[in-house]
């Protein structure tokens, strides 16, 4: 398999984990020793302390490791923490920077849930051209039901975006919610380093196909090799694996139009 990690980040935060910020050539070793091919990355300091610092800070980082993929953090533009977003989007596309993340529900992220009047502006944008929109739920580090019902409004308004879900953690029973909108929104995509309960990668591929699911570790929070070993062991077929690992993530940034 041809792994894409979708879900790492690097640099400084707080509470870092092991006392220490992860860098570019820590991160390509964890890479190399599990044997995955490439990773998308945000920076702590987009997240936990200004967006645009943290942003520039990533593209400086990381230029020299082509293996390593920019995601922008953002934020409401209505502020002035972060460009609006048809400057934004300008910007995304001159610096190579192909998806963008939201937070949700941390005591540092920008909101509880996202609510429509305020981010309706950077959406349209996003759909525009399609570019992949990572939606991380920190609440409780749990998903909840209210985390997925949020996103209908935006499921519904915005087809062309491609929102990729995750949290630290996903329990089982948010599947009651979580199926029957995988069912009706085909722009909705589960991210799978919070998925860790029995047999829910089989389950998934079983109702829907395996073109829903990303590949993510949570570096460094999580240890790498937990998503993969999930998934190297689930029941399916070589070819859903190999278009979990990687193929549907690359699928969504050739689409983009950016």
């Amino acid at each position: 398999m041809k792994f894409f990690d979708a879900n790492a980040m690097l640099g400084a935060h707080f509470a870092p984990y092991a006392n220490k910020f992860p860098d570019p050539l820590e991160l390509l070793a964890e890479m190399n020793f599990f044997g995955i091919e490439e990773a998308l990355v945000y920076h702590g300091l987009a997240k936990e302390y200004n967006t645009e610092i943290g942003n520039k800070k990533l593209l400086k980082e990381i230029a020299d490791f082509p293996r390593l993929h920019p995601c922008w953090v953002i934020a409401p533009h209505h502020t002035g923490e972060i460009s609006a977003p048809a400057e934004l989007i300008t910007d995304m596309f001159k610096k190579g920077v192909k998806t963008g993340r939201l937070f949700f529900g941390g005591p540092l992220s920008y909101g509880e849930l996202p609510d429509f009047l305020t981010y309706r502006e950077l959406f349209v944008i996003f759909n525009q051209y399609q570019i992949p929109l990572i939606i991380e739920f920190e609440q409780s580090e749990l998903l909840t039901w209210a985390n997925i019902i949020s996103l209908d409004t935006f499921l519904e308004h915005f087809p062309d975006v491609p929102f990729i879900v995750g949290a630290p953690k996903i329990g089982g029973n948010i599947d009651r919610v979580l199926y029957p909108r995988l069912e009706k929104y085909k722009n909705l995509y589960i991210e799978l380093s919070g998925y860790q309960h029995a047999r829910e990668i089989e389950n998934m591929v079983k109702h829907f196909g395996s073109k829903r699911l990303i590949f993510g570790t949570r570096f460094p929070w999580y240890g790498i090799a937990q998503t993969m070993i999930n998934l190297t062991y689930a029941h399916i077929s070589e070819e859903d694996k190999n278009a979990i690992a990687g193929e549907n993530f690359k699928g969504l940034l050739r689409k983009g139009k950016g």
